[in-house]
This record gives structure tokens, C-alpha cells and sequence, in this order.
């Protein structure tokens, strides 16, 4: 085996960081896109929801905050649900 350029201890270190990455990056890099999915559908939901609740209150300011926060819950689950890992 002198000559095939074949070392089992460089196979063993590929392989741990092959592993290592794809753990990494199916659990920890998708928690990391639910998240800022999550943030990003929170910031559009925020904006659409105190829109519409201002409409619908006439420009009321509590109708136009409790728009954005529902629109805020809302945006953030949906947006979060929509990533596929």
C-alpha cells in the first residue's frame, strides 16, 4: 500500500469533516434560515398588519397597533413554517 497513495489515517479525518459540516449545516444552518426567515416575516408582517388595522380603524392608533402585532405574530410563524431544511 506503499505506492497507492491511500493513508486510513487521512480517510478518518475526511470523513469526521465530512460529517462534522454536514451536521452542522442541516441542523445548525437550518435553525439559522428559520430564524432569520422568522425575523424577515415579522418586519413584513409588522408593516402589512399596521397598515390594514390603521384602515380598518380610520387611523385609530390602537386598531393601527393591534394590526401590527397580529400581523407581526402572524408574518414571523408563517415565514419560519415556510423553510424546508
Amino acid at each position: 500500500m506503499a505506492g497507492s497513495g491511500f493513508s486510513p489515517g487521512l480517510a478518518s479525518a475526511n470523513d469526521h469533516y465530512y460529517r462534522h459540516h454536514r451536521y452542522y449545516h442541516r441542523e445548525y444552518g437550518c435553525e439559522r434560515h428559520r430564524h432569520r426567515a422568522g425575523a424577515a416575516g415579522a418586519i413584513a408582517g409588522t408593516v402589512g398588519g399596521g397598515i390594514i388595522g390603521g384602515a380598518l380603524s380610520h387611523g385609530n392608533v390602537p386598531g393601527t397597533l393591534l394590526g401590527a402585532g397580529a400581523g407581526a405574530l402572524i408574518g414571523h410563524h408563517v415565514a419560519k413554517g415556510s423553510v424546508r431544511c
